[in-house]
């Protein structure tokens, strides 16, 4: 099960220590996707570049996650409550799934093909916005299980690199 923690602030309310606090910094802007996928350069320093950046760090956390079963549960849990015509609520059926992720992941690493799918996936799927960027990299800095719920929503719930743009 997911876990959301939500925080109540009141507006206007004063710091607890009484100081002034200063304006939250904004996300940077992310980078916006051509309509005509053809144009893409993955030239150093392009928006495409950018986000293949962040594809690929992605990869590696997931990478320093492959052995962590916790990892696996939360990724498993986001995609069947986002597809629950795929589930049939059987252990068999969430290790299967499981199973065909874990070889797929295996299988571009062993090929060495993390760069070349961040690129397919940039070229005709969703880009993630400067939030999400933002939310999946700061989990991505900790424990499997943060970057699993963050990923797995930015991937499931949201459809960034997952469907179409």
């Amino acid at each position: 099960m997911i876990a959301l923690a939500l925080a109540a602030c009141t507006k206007g309310s004063p710091p607890s220590n009484g100081a002034a606090q200063a304006p939250a910094a904004a996300a940077p802007a992310a980078p916006t996707p051509p309509t005509n996928p053809a144009a893409l350069t993955f030239a150093e320093g392009s928006g495409e570049r950018q986000v293949q950046s962040f594809c690929i760090a992605n990869y590696q956390k997931l990478g320093s996650c492959f052995d962590d079963p916790s990892f696996w549960e939360i990724l498993a849990t986001i995609f069947f409550a986002k597809n629950p015509t795929m589930d049939d609520g059987t252990p068999r059926t969430r290790a299967m799934w499981i199973g065909m992720r874990k070889d797929d992941f295996a299988g571009l690493m062993r090929e060495k093909r993390v760069p070349a799918d961040c690129e397919a996936s940039i070229r005709h799927s969703r880009w993630p916005s400067a939030a999400t960027m933002e939310r999946v990299a700061k989990a991505r800095a900790g424990a499997c299980p943060a970057f699993a719920n963050a990923f797995g929503t930015m991937l499931f719930v949201e459809g960034v690199f997952s469907e179409p743009r």
